[in-house]
């Protein structure tokens, strides 16, 4: 190998080691490396709160369905962070997002009052739509 070859291989490992490093330098939050990434705003929260809330009847008769299976060794309820398709965990989840996109807007926004303008224009139900209110709000 020759000197020129050697200096732009070690400079490019070198390079690439440095880019590498940079990367697992600092331990970002998941969910919020999450958020930047997909970019959550009051629409696609509300957009993704009905679709979990519609779909919320469907995910429960198969939990009820599927019993307590051996080879799962018991339901997701079972599981010690609970259920995650739950009513309450759905609105644990969208509760965290919206904290999130606030921390991000700043205080002269107020993401939640804009959740709930879209929530209330939105797809559920009036039964559902008040019952997501009232969680959002406690």
């Amino acid at each position: 190998m020759s000197v020129r070859s050697a200096r732009v291989c070690f400079s490019v490992s070198f390079l690439l080691l440095c880019a590498i490093a940079a990367g697992c330098a600092g331990e970002e939050d998941p969910i919020e490396a999450r958020l930047k990434e997909v970019g959550y705003t009051p629409e696609k929260i509300v957009a993704e709160l009905e679709l979990r809330i519609k779909n919320l009847d469907k995910m429960s008769a198969h939990q009820h369905s599927a019993g307590n299976d051996s080879k799962q060794g018991g339901t997701r309820a079972s599981d010690p962070r609970g259920n995650p398709f739950s009513f309450d965990s759905i609105i644990k989840d969208i509760k965290h997002k919206i904290d999130q996109v606030q921390q991000r807007s700043g205080e002269d926004v107020n993401v939640l009052e804009q959740v709930t303008q879209k929530i209330e224009n939105g797809k559920l139900d009036d039964t559902m739509r008040k019952r997501v209110l009232e969680a959002l709000q406690k």
